[in-house]
């Protein structure tokens, strides 16, 4: 069971644990992130295929669905909105709805222009 876990991801960097006790982790070499169900310590099998993949295998890009690198997750306890660092070659955050769709999104260039108090 744990096999084939082990070996869907190829680079892993980050791990987040969310308020829902959701698992997401990001692979840099795979320029993917994935979200797992809440873990039930009974069923290993939740963890075996992903409730949310965002990024295409193995291609980096800069565009709302593709990533290069990314590196971490966090998530808004009261939206599920959710927030992909993809900093090593894009140096961005991403924001999307909780069920994956894209919002909005913050560049290096952007930076100066943000009002930090309206997020």
């Amino acid at each position: 069971m744990f096999f084939k876990i082990y070996f869907r991801f190829y680079l892993p960097h980050g791990l987040t644990v969310d308020h829902q006790k959701n698992i997401w982790v990001t692979d840099v070499a795979l320029h993917q992130i994935f979200k797992f169900k809440a873990l039930n310590f009974s069923k290993a099998e939740d963890l075996q295929s992903p409730v949310l993949t965002l990024g295409t295998s193995w291609k980096p890009g800069h565009s709302v669905n593709q990533f290069c690198k990314p590196t971490s997750v966090a998530v808004d306890a009261i939206s599920g909105d959710f927030f992909v660092s993809d900093g090593y070659c894009n140096s961005r955050i991403i924001k999307y709805d909780k069920n994956g769709k894209f919002l909005s999104q913050w560049e290096k260039h952007t930076a100066r222009k943000l009002n930090y108090s309206t997020y």
